[in-house]
């Protein structure tokens, strides 16, 4: 199973239950479990590697800024061993049972180096609380074993640590494996890690071994299921409150009949059941055209019946070859999120890069599968051309999509045709070169070279054409300046005349402009005064403004005082009326006493 974002996933179901959450139960018995995870029996080691692999490969991964493959989920593999012994004294069949269970807990995540966004980011805000919470109850168990006094462990904070009770705090040996880093950039990481493990060397388990566990756990749980059926037995009419611990109590009789059923199934049940699901698992590679066929001890061979495409990664590191099959129909290919059939990931990789239409056309007088790469993204190369319309793919075709993303093409039908008519001699056989997988690429990149050298000798002629249209540009420039001046030295020249001619005429009018001046300071100055007129009458209004504002506010503030004193005299006025009510009444009450000691003394 995988706890992912905090809840349970079952690693080894298909289809649609697959996508169904599972429940976390306790019971009384047999503590912490997953309701309605498979349970499969097994009979040799190959059969756990098998569905231990089938389980890793079903796990959620994504890809971040420091892993292609990083794990967005924890991931546990239980095996549970059950050694029988018969004694022939007496008669009796005796039990050990041990629960092994293989833990990967998802690395801690920091933001800011994995640069996760959207559903990245609430995957690791999940693992990070998880893991946190098992730092808690690490912390918490220390104590524990160090102080040797029972503590409060917070177990049910996270369904990680409640599902790992018992192997955290229970009857159970436990190694925890810390993997740390090298690099001085991940030292906080490495520090924090390493204080966790210490942390965890100091819980102190008691583990034994547990003998006779099955025919322990049958009786008990017969025990609890006969007493359940009797309280949920006929009985008088309950109240809300009874009528509801009724219903916990047919609820509990439901969960323990069902675990009665999972512990009295026979081991040839079990395997029937570990069979059924190995076959639901050959069936879905069925669904894709694939069957798996052994050659050797250590060789597969993926046969596939559909056209598809095998991957070619440029990672050193890339320890898996993948397989893309093409269904019937048309079957479209894009990036993360795009709802496509096939995601790819990558630079260059669009939403939609491509659609291949795989469809039965009627050929020759024969009918032929056809399938047609339909490009819908610009970053799509067939043999190294870059395509725009629908292109036929034929056998061996190398396909890039993006930027890195190179795929062969494979069509079964096709090749089986092509080496038959190789076999008949119709046609030559192909030379070893087109065999190699990797000859396209090889042959993009010379291809890319040569473009990119293409493409840096039309930039240098480019620059080329542009540094003489610059120089152009500038002797213009210059003929342009140097005629520019020439005007200019004409036009001082008539300039100079012209001043000449002015200051002779200059002589004539210096009396008139001395009367024009005149004539301005006088006007000058009486629009100055005019002006300080103007400002004096609204430097006036402003204050008998201000004035009348004050003395409305002034009233105002009377008006309030006067209101607040009417308000204390009706208030006083109210009291003293109180006090005289009081007084009367106080007054009432001697006489009223009064008159009961006077009957009480005739009386008397």
């Amino acid at each position: 199973m995988e706890i992912y974002n905090e809840k349970v996933q079952d690693l080894l179901v298909t289809g649609k239950a697959k996508q169904k959450p599972l429940r976390v139960r306790e019971h009384s018995i047999l503590g912490p479990y997953v309701e309605g995870l498979s349970k499969l029996a097994v009979s040799s080691y190959n059969t756990i590697q098998t569905l231990m692999m089938a389980g890793n490969k079903a796990r959620t991964t994504a890809a971040t800024n420091m892993n292609e493959t990083s794990s967005r989920s924890h991931a546990v593999f239980t095996i549970t061993l059950t050694q029988s012994k018969y004694d022939e004294a007496t008669k009796q069949t005796g039990e050990k049972v041990s629960r092994i269970s293989l833990v990967d807990l998802a690395g801690s995540e920091r933001t800011s180096k994995t640069g996760a966004v959207g559903q990245r980011l609430k995957e690791g805000a999940s693992i990070n609380l998880s893991l946190t919470t098992l730092g808690s109850v690490i912390s918490a168990l220390a104590e524990q074993g160090s102080e040797g006094k029972a503590k409060f462990i917070p177990y049910r904070d996270s369904v990680l640590t409640w599902l790992l009770k018992d192997n955290l705090g229970g009857n159970s040996k436990t190694v925890m494996v810390a993997t740390i880093s090298p690099a001085m950039d991940n030292f906080e990481e490495t520090q924090s890690t390493l204080r966790y493990a210490d942390r965890a060397k100091s819980i102190v388990n008691h583990a034994v071994i547990n003998e006779d566990a099955q025919a322990k756990l049958i009786r008990e749980l017969r025990e609890e299921l006969d007493r359940l059926r009797a309280s949920v037995g006929g009985g008088p009419t309950l109240d809300a409150a009874g009528a509801e611990e009724l219903e916990k109590a047919r609820l509990r009789l439901q969960e323990t009949e069902m675990l009665m059923a999972e512990m009295s199934r026979s081991w040839e049940e079990r395997l029937q059941s570990t069979e059924s699901v190995l076959n639901e698992h050959r069936a879905l590679l069925a669904e894709h055209g694939a069957s798996i066929g052994a050659h050797g001890d250590r060789a597969l061979r993926v046969q596939s019946k559909l056209p598809h495409f095998i991957s070619f990664s440029d990672d050193p590191f890339a320890a898996e070859v993948t397989i893309y099959t093409f269904k019937e129909g048309v079957t479209s290919i894009g990036g993360e999120g795009s709802g496509a059939d096939i995601v790819l990931t990558g630079p260059g990789i669009s939403d939609l890069m491509c659609e291949i239409s795989h469809e039965v056309q009627m050929e020759d007088g024969r009918l032929i599968e056809v399938v047609t790469l339909h490009p819908r993204h610009a970053n799509c190369f067939v043999e190294s051309n870059q395509i725009s319309e629908p292109t036929r793919l034929t056998q061996g075709d190398m396909v890039q999509l993006g930027d890195t993303q190179v795929f062969r093409f494979n069509h079964p039908t096709e090749a089986m045709l092509l080496r038959q008519q190789i076999a008949e001699g119709r046609i030559p056989a192909p030379r070893s070169s087109a065999m190699n997988p990797f000859a396209s690429k090889k042959e993009l990149e010379r291809q890319n070279l040569e473009e990119e050298k293409m493409r840096l000798a039309r930039l240098a002629e480019e620059e080329r054409q542009r540094a003489e249209l610059e120089r152009q540009r500038l002797e213009e420039e210059r003929l342009a300046r140097e005629e520019s001046e020439r005007r200019v030295r004409e036009h001082e020249r008539e300039n100079e005349e012209l001043r000449r001619k002015l200051a002779e005429s200059h002589t004539l009018r210096a009396s008139a402009e001395d009367e024009r001046r005149q004539v301005a300071d006088l006007q000058r100055k009486l629009e100055a005064e005019r002006a300080a007129r103007e400002d004096a009458e609204r430097a006036a209004r402003e204050e008998t403004e201000r004035i009348a504002r004050e003395r409305e506010r002034e009233n105002e503030e009377l008006r309030r005082k006067l209101a607040e004193l009417e308000r204390m005299s009706r208030a006083q006025a109210k009291e003293a009326e109180d006090r005289e009510r009081m007084a009367q009444m106080m007054q009432e009450e001697l006489a009223r006493v009064a008159i009961q000691e006077a009957d009480k003394a005739k009386k008397a």
